[in-house]
């Protein structure tokens, strides 16, 4: 009679051990961007401003990661410069804009991809 509990209970636990390795991809919950028009007197400055979120952190942790280029007056692009996102409790995140269109000089929606990793 014990030793069927004692599989019992060992089935269980092996079974929430590899459960509790499996991780829940990050969140996007909220993203913001601008890109200036180009009129007189307009801001030059373009951003993207994103907010993630860890559902496998056990404060559920959210991270903001921003990105600002001034690409009308000086040329900037946002490609290629790995950026940290603000603290979370477990470690920091850092992002990077990817170029998804080689002939695109401006970012967008369309032809940029957004990286975290630890």
């Amino acid at each position: 009679m014990l030793r069927p509990a004692l599989f019992g209970i060992l089935s269980l636990t092996s079974s929430t051990i590899v459960a509790a390795q499996t991780l829940a991809p990050w969140e996007i919950i909220q993203v913001d961007t601008y890109s200036p028009s180009g009129r007189p007197g307009s801001s030059t400055v373009s951003y993207i401003k994103t907010t993630i979120n860890d559902p496998n952190s056990a404060s559920n942790a959210t991270a903001n990661c921003n990105i600002e280029w001034d690409g009308l007056t000086n040329g900037e692009t946002p490609y290629n410069t790995a950026l940290e996102c603000t603290p979370v409790e477990d470690g920091t995140w850092e992002f990077e804009v990817l170029r998804a269109d080689p002939d695109s000089e401006r970012p967008s929606i369309s032809n940029s991809s957004f990286a975290s990793r630890a």
